[in-house]
Order: structure tokens, then C-alpha cells, then sequence
């Protein structure tokens, strides 16, 4: 049993309960008709967006802000190369 909803996942053992469920009721007209299950739900929002360029970060709330940044050299953070790292 697979669940069609993006950004929803039944919670362990909750597919199982339903299936016991679906077999009672198969078998006894009056078996109980509604079953509880816990779901988790997960949406992900792509902003606010933090971006950076060297020392310097900055938070973008929509695209047209980020694509205002990243023309201005703001991007993902990339950590500063040791001096030691450099040296190798």
C-alpha cells in the first residue's frame, strides 16, 4: 500500500493496521469500519535562502532576490582553505 500524498509517510505499523483492518472487515460486514493511523508529514521550503561570498552572507526570501545575489557572487557557503591544506 503505497500512500499518494507528496509529503506525507504513514508512520511504521500503519499499513499493517489498515491491511488487518481491510481483511476484518472482508470478513465480518460489522467489523469497525475506521482505523487510526499517524502519518509525518514533511513540506520543504526553498526560501528564506542564506548565501554567501567570503566573509559575507545574506538571506534571500524569493528567486528574483536570489538570482540578484548569485549575479552579485553570493552563493553556497564553501569553507576557507587552512593554510596547512594549502600547503599540501
Amino acid at each position: 500500500m503505497k500512500l499518494e500524498i507528496k509529503g506525507a509517510t504513514i508512520e511504521h505499523g500503519g499499513e499493517e493496521k489498515i491491511r488487518k483492518a481491510l481483511a476484518a472487515l472482508a470478513e465480518d460486514p460489522h467489523a469497525p469500519r475506521e482505523v487510526s493511523v499517524k502519518f509525518t508529514l514533511h513540506i520543504h521550503n526553498e526560501f528564506p535562502k542564506h548565501l554567501y561570498k567570503g566573509k559575507h552572507e545574506i538571506v534571500v526570501h524569493d528567486e528574483k532576490a536570489e538570482e540578484a545575489a548569485r549575479a552579485d557572487g553570493f552563493g553556497k557557503f564553501v569553507p576557507a582553505a587552512d593554510e596547512e591544506e594549502v600547503a599540501e
